[in-house]
């Protein structure tokens, strides 16, 4: 069997859009904390004097601005990563967790179970090992057939495994 290289990486789109969401809610913010000259009540329940309702609204800004801030670190990180999963004949290499650069290698015989884990519309592969857990998520994956090819090549590969839904 030749080796089977699948690209493992963050989906750029995702973080692209995510990131320009959270500048305009950095940019909303700090606009209405710029512009604030009334006072803030929450819910009928939280009532905010136009001091409090103006800090209220630059810490809203600075949690936004910081979600850009991860937003561009993991925009860069999807570009210069060079993660992959390699699948070959007797064994599984792929980055410890999602943005590491360490790989493991985890040899089909040394594998106990296999679990998807689904967590709204994505799938975790969780692979358990005699040295632990390794999870890859389909949202890192090039395609969902890549996930769907995976999984078959594990159950084909590994002798009496069943993989739990």
């Amino acid at each position: 069997m030749n080796d089977i290289h699948i690209s493992y990486r963050p989906n750029k789109i995702i973080f692209l859009f995510a990131t320009l969401f959270f500048g305009l809610c950095c940019w909303g913010m700090s606009y209405a904390a710029l512009t604030n000259d009334k006072g803030l009540i929450l819910n009928g329940i939280i009532t905010l004097s136009v001091q409090n309702a103006t800090i209220f609204y630059w810490c809203f800004s600075a949690l936004a601005a910081g979600f850009v801030v991860c937003g561009i670190v993991l925009l860069v990180l999807s570009f210069v990563s060079k993660n992959e999963i390699v699948i070959s004949s007797d064994c599984l290499i792929a980055p410890k967790n999602s943005f590491s650069k360490k790989m493991i290698t985890v040899n089909f015989k040394d594998i106990n179970g296999v679990e998807i884990q689904a967590i709204q519309k994505t799938r975790i592969l969780n692979i358990y090992h005699v040295d632990g857990r390794l999870s890859i998520a389909d949202s890192m994956l090039p395609g969902k057939k890549h996930f769907e090819e995976l999984v078959s090549i594990l159950q084909s590969n590994v002798k009496s495994l069943k993989v739990a839904k």
